[in-house]
């Protein structure tokens, strides 16, 4: 106990710094303009930039003849909702629409769990902080970013219980609070920055990693991996 109490204070002291750091980037403008489209693959690629980037604001015209709303939206609903429950970091940020349409307009307001301002700030100092978790071996890079994680997260109860909504990985990293989603988009993150294949899972009202190593997928939950008395390792790099 008392080495995770001092690794975890290490930890959080380095993510102050990094975060101080970046404290100053300004956010980008999220406001959209609206867009001519002409095809429903043109409209279906809009959405799927627009949910790449975590824009707030999606305007797209069209000719009826040429595109069908109708299309549009069950595309969208699909892009946000998979059904495979394999999500990319993006799709695990997404935390509400609103739609408004006619047969020659859409607008699509996206609601996210992070702000512009905040996921750049996240963005930057995971990225300053990953180098530093490489490890001899890309297992090695695996494990030490489920230990980080792991050592300077706490499981949030009061989320659980509705006192709080810790959901994201940025508030696992600057709070060093979260549940599941938050552990496994924290993990999502650092993945994405060693350029390591990696996605969100979720089914059962749980949320975990798969990581692609040595020619195979494999599953990663550092929230069940996370316990009061120290790490356990009974949900890393298991077959899936």
């Amino acid at each position: 106990r008392a080495m995770r109490r001092f690794d975890r204070i290490l930890g959080i002291a380095f993510v102050t710094l990094a975060a101080a750091f970046f404290i100053g980037i300004s956010p980008v403008s999220a406001k959209a303009e609206e867009v001519g489209i002409s095809s429903d693959t043109e409209g279906m690629a809009y959405i799927d930039s627009a949910i790449a980037n975590m824009d707030n604001d999606v305007e797209l015209a069209f000719s009826p003849e040429e595109v069908n709303v109708y299309a549009l939206i069950t595309y969208l609903n699909l892009s946000v909702h998979p059904i495979t429950g394999i999500n990319t970091y993006q799709q695990m940020q997404y935390a509400g629409y609103g739609c408004w349409y006619s047969d020659d307009y859409l607008n699509i307001q996206f609601d996210w769990k992070l702000t512009m301002e905040q996921e750049q700030i996240f963005d930057a100092t995971v990225g300053m902080l990953a180098p530093y978790l490489v490890g001899p071996t890309e297992y090695d890079t695996i494990k030490n970013v489920h230990d980080w994680i792991c050592l300077t997260t706490d499981y949030d109860d009061a989320t659980v219980y509705g006192f709080a909504s810790r959901h994201s990985g940025y508030n696992a990293l600057f709070e060093h609070l979260a549940v599941c989603d938050g552990y496994a988009t924290l993990f999502q993150k650092f993945m994405d920055k060693l350029g390591i294949p990696c996605y969100c899972a979720t089914g059962n009202n749980h949320a975990w990693n798969i990581v692609w190593y040595n020619g195979a997928w494999y599953k990663v939950d550092c929230t069940w991996d996370d316990q009061d008395y120290g790490i356990i390792y009974k949900y890393f790099m298991t077959g899936i």
